[in-house]
């Protein structure tokens, strides 16, 4: 299997570039290397970005290329396809964590009684929870585990007057 990879180094300040890349190679689903080294599997949607935020580090004055990468011994692939698994595992577990918060908070709420909890922010809540999910699916590239998530989302949202998004 081949992956693409992204090297780069930037300048330490300012900072604003150094998170914005962090957070645009998170979006993509890459998984880390090392420091300053991240690889996503060869897609070609995912080269284009790739392609895009080299380009944007090059203008921020930092270093970047990008690679392919196949490797050599099945034992590497098996702990790279891992660290994806584990990157999105601990995205879902995130996001399964929010929502049974959420839900928590939305019982005691309603078992308070006098006063109705404030519905709409719990469904803007759980709009932003499916946001995440989605945007975790679109990026687990090899099927991790989601369905804990996928779960407690729906218990949520059955706990919920009727929501105008559709269940997930």
């Amino acid at each position: 299997m081949k992956f693409e990879a992204i090297s780069y180094s930037l300048p330490a300040n300012p900072s604003r570039y150094r998170v914005a890349t962090w957070k645009r190679l998170r979006e993509l689903g890459a998984v880390y290397l090392q420091d300053g080294v991240a690889m996503v599997p060869a897609q070609a949607g995912l080269h284009d970005s790739l392609e895009e935020l080299r380009r944007d580090i090059l203008s921020w004055k930092g270093r970047a290329c990008l690679l392919i990468l196949e490797y050599d011994r099945k034992e590497d692939e098996r702990a790279a396809l891992a660290s994806f698994a584990a990157a999105r595992e601990e995205e879902y577990a995130g996001i399964q964590e929010d929502a049974v918060r959420l839900l928590v908070q939305l019982e005691e709420d309603q078992s308070r009684g006098k006063e109705a909890p404030d519905i709409d922010r719990y469904l803007l809540e759980l709009r932003r929870l499916r946001r995440r999910l989605e945007t975790a699916v679109n990026h687990d590239f090899f099927g991790a585990d989601r369905s804990e998530a996928e779960q407690t989302l729906e218990k949520l949202a059955a706990a919920l007057p009727d929501d105008d998004t559709p269940p997930r």
